[in-house]
């Protein structure tokens, strides 16, 4: 067992770590990961969906300035015949206006749409950070794994050596046969094998864990080999259960359901918007004006204009455009309907798959922690046997390759169990950090 250590040691010397975890991973990913970091830009920029909506409902004001120098020719017919002059003016016209609406149907649509949208742009955000968890605890699980399958792989390749060796010496005593001994090397070159793919998926694991917490430019980075086994499946925390408790908790928590609610009322929103091209619009003006030779009938004429009014436009035809924008919208809102149902009977299969899939992994891993204690005996007997002669080495490391696979498929199992556990809980809407760290807990 203490080469098995070691070879574990010599593959992981180039990695030996700080300790590191589920919860410390999603801050690493929350903190560096690029993809996150564009989803917060996304919603940075759909929140100002709802400012711009408000906008419509708010005063506006503008201010306009023009001045000029103009040259006037005019002939002006007279009882005398026509009468021809040529001026030389400068010209000006100052203007500051102000409009608040008053009843604008489309306007109140709008910003009740800027709201939906805004409102969207956070579940999305929400929705995205729960993915992140996800991928966060699948790339710890897949590489706790990989180097437990390393682990049982050295040890096997070790055991075969040693049989392959054996089989060698009988061979040259004449107490073996050519088939024997070229089984055993088969045996061997086929265990290296593995041992060389299973260290390629440790790394490529490894690769995966740095890529999702940001580290990815770093694959040299000192971080430790996760903590996943002894059983870790059974004292993962669930606080609900059934599986229809966790059905109910995941439609009501689950911020792509949420995020799909508000699309849809975003698009009823925007069917209230189309139909109100249908409608008039109302508004109070109010205006200040002064100009000089603004036009030619008023060349070195000053005027000082205040207006204040009230302004109605009737929508009458428009060739069936507004109709037809109208029933767009109208098939865009039956499209979102469709999506959010059909995402509601996605969630609650998805639930029902993780939560069999979680109970089936917690009892693989039960068994197999029985399998790992029943190895770890024979391990012992081994052992013990070998200065009493009923046992060899190659007995020893037989039973310490079988050891091994035990711990490998336990340690398989509750990586299933963790993964399952936490798509359980992103579905819900309930994968953040606290979750993690009682995860985290449940695998030291």
């Amino acid at each position: 067992m203490a080469s098995l250590a070691s070879a574990l040691l010599l593959a992981l010397l180039p990695f030996a770590a700080k300790a590191t975890g589920l919860a410390e991973g999603l801050r690493d990913a929350l903190a560096t990961n690029p993809n996150w970091e564009a989803a917060q830009a996304q919603r940075d920029a759909g929140v100002e969906a709802e400012v711009q909506g408000r906008a419509g409902l708010l005063p506006q004001a503008s201010f306009s300035a023009s001045r000029s120098r103009a040259s006037t020719d005019s002939t002006v017919a007279s009882l005398q015949g026509p009468q021809n002059s040529s001026r030389d003016y400068s010209a000006y016209n100052y203007a500051l206006q102000l409009r608040q609406p008053l009843y604008r149907p489309k306007a109140w649509a709008a910003y009740g749409q800027g709201k939906a949208q805004a409102a969207y742009a956070e579940a999305n955000l929400q929705a995205t950070r729960q993915e992140l968890a996800r991928q966060v605890v699948l790339a710890y699980a897949e590489w706790g794994f990989a180097s437990a399958a390393l682990t049982a792989a050295r040890s096997q390749a070790e055991s075969l050596e040693l049989s392959a060796s054996s089989a060698a010496r009988m061979f040259n005593a004449g107490d073996g046969t050519r088939v024997e001994l070229e089984t055993a090397r088969a045996r061997l070159a086929q265990a290296r094998a593995q041992v060389v793919e299973a260290d390629g998926q440790v790394r490529a694991a490894r690769r995966g864990w740095l890529q999702i917490t940001g580290h990815g430019g770093d694959l040299q980075e000192a971080v430790a080999l996760p903590a996943i086994g002894n059983g870790a499946s059974l004292r993962l925390p669930l606080d609900l259960d059934t599986l229809s408790q966790w059905q109910q908790e995941a439609l009501a928590g689950s911020a792509q359901i949420q995020a799909l609610q508000h699309a849809v009322r975003a698009a009823q929103q925007e069917v209230r918007k189309s139909r109100a091209d249908h409608l008039p619009s109302l508004d109070l003006f109010a205006s200040r004006t002064r100009s000089q030779s603004d036009t030619e009938l008023t060349i070195g004429n000053r005027y000082d204009t205040t207006r204040l009014g009230l302004q109605l436009s009737v929508p009458i035809y428009s060739g069936g455009a507004v109709s037809s924008v109208v029933r767009q919208a109208a098939a865009n809102l039956r499209r979102a309907e469709s999506e959010l149902e059909a995402a509601r009977l996605d969630l609650l299969l998805r639930v029902e798959r993780e939560w069999h899939a979680f109970r089936a992994a917690r009892d693989a891993a039960a068994a197999s922690a029985q399998a790992v204690d029943a190895a770890s005996l024979a391990v012992r007997a081994a052992r013990l046997g070998i200065p009493a002669g009923s046992a060899t080495r190659v007995d020893e490391l037989n039973a310490i390759a079988e050891e091994s696979l035990a711990r490998r498929d336990l340690i398989q199992a509750d990586s299933r169990a963790l993964v399952a556990w936490a798509q359980l809980l992103a579905a819900a809407g309930r994968l953040d950090e606290q979750a993690l760290q009682q995860a985290d807990a449940a695998l030291r």
